[in-house]
């Protein structure tokens, strides 16, 4: 390998990243039917790839439906085998990354990925050092995990079938910050690559949209028929669902994740006690005991008595746990 370590983009290589974020944005939000002569072929490959023997290889309409008509099978560990998803990110994805981020001083490597996933930067954070938007779609595998597991019933969701399943589920499409990165150095910059490797992970994102990773079985869902996105490029819509399958399964989404269960509390706000309330980042629910205003944080601050994921009747014998939670963290239930 050459011993040549990249330090700096010239002007003109630095002007064609543009052009390689848009490639790479449209393919993580493309929302015709699947080709499944092209997602056969590229399943095989990634297989091959990754050291595991051809698998049998299934079509669903969507995530949801694939694990309702999986969770049929009998003797389904047999059937399936192991999940090898995170195999595959490792023998062929990350071994790709490791090879060519070696070719860059590794803070210009760095330097480079944030100047290719936020269109802003160096001035991409806000006030609270979040990103002001994404050049990538992001939350589209998050909110649709989260519609699956809300739409099975509690004793399904504990199931380990079930389990065993929704955490296997994978997104090949959400990989295009690293597919738009590698093309960039590899078509711009001429670095060295693992040209097999690179094949495999570029057809997958190209081809493939949700897809379960089995030892012996690849079950490939049709893509989504609706996206829509916020300004920062966060899977939203209003009075509509963000996402649609053709088969009429839909995903409504708020600013990347999912609708609130309630209205989300603005600075100012004071919270009266006895006032029920859901903490979104965790899902746990509680009632609020204590409210008052806080020098600390110039605002209103609280001490909330959780239940945990549901809120306990008269009959049930639970005991909370109390927490100091800031009121704008908070959606209020009532």
């Amino acid at each position: 390998m050459s011993k040549h370590i990249i330090t700096e983009l010239s002007g003109e290589e630095e002007a064609l990243i543009a052009s390689y974020r848009e490639k790479w944005k449209a393919i993580g939000t493309l929302t015709q039917p699947i080709d499944r002569d092209k997602v056969v072929a590229s399943i095989r490959e990634a297989y091959l790839a990754s050291n595991y023997p051809e698998p049998e290889i299934l079509f669903s309409s969507s995530p949801f439906a694939a694990i309702q008509e999986i969770l049929t099978i009998k003797n389904l560990d047999n059937y399936l085998g192991r999940d090898i998803h995170s195999k595959f990110l490792k023998r062929v994805v990350d071994r790709l990354r490791h090879l060519i981020e070696r070719q860059f001083e590794a803070s210009f490597f760095r330097k480079l990925i944030n100047q290719i996933e936020y269109p802003e930067f160096p001035n991409h954070l806000d006030t609270n050092n979040n990103p002001k938007s994404f050049q990538f779609p992001m939350g589209v595998e998050y909110c649709v995990k989260a519609k699956i597991i809300n739409d099975f019933d509690e004793t399904e969701t504990n199931d380990s079938d079930f389990l065993k399943l929704s955490q296997a589920l994978s997104r090949p499409a959400a990989w295009s910050r690293w597919g738009c990165t590698l093309d960039f150095c590899i078509s711009v910059l001429a670095i060295q690559y693992d040209r097999k490797k690179w094949q495999v992970f570029r057809e997958l994102m190209q081809c493939c949209d949700f897809i379960f990773q089995f030892e012996n079985v690849c079950v490939v869902c049709e893509r989504p028929n609706k996206l829509l996105f916020d300004e920062r490029n966060l899977l939203h819509a209003e009075g509509e669902p963000a996402l649609e399958f053709a088969d009429g399964y839909k995903v409504y989404a708020f600013h990347g994740g999912p609708p609130p269960e309630g209205r989300r509390c603005q600075n100012g706000e004071y919270i009266k006690p006895g006032t029920k309330v859901k903490l979104p980042n965790t899902g746990e629910y509680g009632i609020v005991i204590h409210c008052w205003y806080s020098d600390e944080i110039f605002d209103f601050d609280c001490y909330v008595a959780f239940f945990g994921t549901s809120i306990s009747d008269r009959e049930t014998d639970c005991r909370p746990y109390i927490l100091r939670y800031a009121v704008v963290s908070l959606e209020v239930l009532e």
